[in-house]
């Protein structure tokens, strides 16, 4: 795509934040290809938007490879990033690994009642 040559990052991000929420992936993916190769220490906020809209759009595979350049920043490795990147492992059916994501967002955020339920629910099915 000739856009992703001329287009400021931030502009492209707006784009592929559009394309998704348009079920348009097969025309996003191209173009978050670009970001893929930037740093995402320098880029961080455009990484969630995207991930976040992804995953919003049920388009959870492909957000998951957003969630986990972020989480393993300097800058995003919070709790809160850290939870979504879990409900994302979930809704791909990847219970172990979500199961250890809610426990480290727990360790970052003891007192974080969301994990701490959605870690729970987790257990209790599959005891």
């Amino acid at each position: 795509m000739e856009l992703t040559n001329t287009l400021p990052l931030d502009i492209l991000s707006k784009l592929r934040v559009a394309l998704i929420q348009l079920k348009k992936l097969d025309m996003a993916l191209p173009v978050i290809a670009t970001l893929l190769e930037s740093d995402v220490e320098d880029y961080s906020d455009i990484f969630l938007d995207l991930a976040e809209a992804m995953a919003e759009n049920n388009y959870h595979h492909h957000a998951l490879t957003l969630f986990k350049k972020l989480v393993h920043s300097n800058k995003f490795s919070m709790a809160g990033i850290w939870l979504k990147y879990a409900d994302s492992l979930v809704a791909v059916d990847r219970i172990e690994d979500s199961i250890a994501r809610y426990r480290h967002v727990i360790k970052l955020a003891p007192a974080h009642e969301e994990a701490g339920l959605r870690l729970a629910e987790l257990l209790l099915k599959t005891w």
